[in-house]
């Protein structure tokens, strides 16, 4: 289904090709995650993402990292989820954004949000473009490469805040909170419904 007409001109949607496929997800998804890999869905080759035109609950928003050329995701109203795990794709949030565990942002995807984004803990790496947005977001702890906040990114931080078992050392220096998350590993974690964090006192 093609993008409504009236949201084609909104600014957020400039980049988009008034041509672009978008799924349009009007009701409640019978599944407990919303995957943005092209192979979860028949006849992905000139779909550009997937669109909410209202709110969306849902417990994760995830892909798999494997994919070049990630779908999208346009929601027009309110976000509740446990975590979000993406690689490479742009995320496009109009209304108020919750994600009570884990927001992970990596490579060449963006983040743009025109209201409140909530999360306990975000990791922005490898080029995730949070930038332009960053007033609107509100985080325990951000770990974002190249942010002084937390210093070089490290081992120690990330032991306190995610289980042992995804938390990994990296191999010789590192300037990427990427290089200590075992990425496979947290999304299985949500994938069963469960958490990638520890308790933080």
């Amino acid at each position: 289904e093609s993008l409504p007409e009236e949201f084609r001109d909104e600014e957020t949607m400039k980049e988009f090709s008034g041509n672009a496929k978008f799924i349009v997800m009007e009701d409640k998804p019978e599944n407990t995650e919303i995957c943005l890999d092209r192979h979860c869905y028949v006849d992905s080759e000139n779909l550009h993402g997937i669109f909410v035109p209202g709110d969306l609950d849902i417990k994760l928003i995830y892909n798999s990292g494997a994919d070049f050329d990630p779908l999208a995701l346009v929601v027009l109203g309110k976000v509740s989820t446990d975590a979000i795990v993406v690689t490479g794709s742009k995320l496009t949030l109009l209304g108020e954004a919750t994600c009570n565990d884990l927001f992970w942002g990596n490579g060449h995807g963006q983040l743009k949000a025109t209201d409140r984004v909530e999360a306990a803990i975000f990791v922005a790496t490898n080029d995730y473009d949070v930038e332009r947005y960053w007033e609107n977001f509100y985080f325990d702890y951000p770990l974002v490469d190249g942010s002084d906040q937390f210093g070089t990114p490290h081992l120690e931080l990330v032991e306190k805040l995610f289980k042992d078992d995804v938390a990994i050392k990296a191999k010789g220096s590192s300037t990427s909170w990427a290089d200590f998350l075992n990425r496979d590993m947290i999304t299985a974690l949500y994938l069963k419904g469960q958490t990638a964090l520890k308790p933080v006192s």
